[in-house]
């Protein structure tokens, strides 16, 4: 983490996390950026969630159809430029981007199921610096709401220790 990147106030954009599930709904990761925005809320970060960029490329479907399906989002649309982060902070009047992406994937079967969760979360000055990487890895099912929620939560007082810290 850079801590000389940590400047400025405490309003945060939140970009809408993707999903990058093999078999999970975007609303588990709409919900995920709700739950954060509401605990930053509860812990005196001021912030919103914005919508993408006008200059952030939606991705395209994968036109290699193959064991991926043809409407997989890109793996790496939610890692922001500089001018990205830039052009976000400008617009929601934000010192901080944050963005990342939730991960959920069921396997097995009805007698031995397996289940991995993650979330990868990435805050951005208004610099367009990468300021801290935060990650989730667990097996709970991010379907439940009170898993997501306590996941939001410990990222939320994370955040807001780092900017109350800086």
């Amino acid at each position: 983490m850079d801590k000389t990147a940590l400047k400025g106030g405490n309003r945060v954009s939140i970009v809408r996390f993707l999903s990058k599930s093999s078999n999970q709904a975007d609303i588990i990761s709409s919900v995920f950026s709700d739950n954060l925005l509401f605990f930053l809320h509860t812990n005196g970060i001021k912030g919103t969630i914005s919508n993408s960029s006008s200059k952030i490329e939606e991705p395209q479907p994968n036109s290699n159809v193959s064991i991926v399906t043809a409407t997989q989002k890109m793996n790496s649309a939610y890692l922001l430029n500089s001018e990205q982060v830039k052009e976000i902070c400008s617009e929601t009047n934000s010192d901080y981007v944050i963005t990342g992406f939730v991960h959920e994937t069921k396997a097995g079967n009805f007698l031995n199921p397996d289940q991995s969760s993650g979330i990868m979360a990435y805050l951005y000055n208004k610099n367009g610096t990468q300021v801290v990487q935060m990650q989730y890895i667990g097996n709970e099912s991010l379907e439940l709401y009170d898993n997501s929620s306590e996941v939001a939560r410990v990222f939320a007082n994370k955040i807001a220790e780092l900017l109350r810290n800086k």
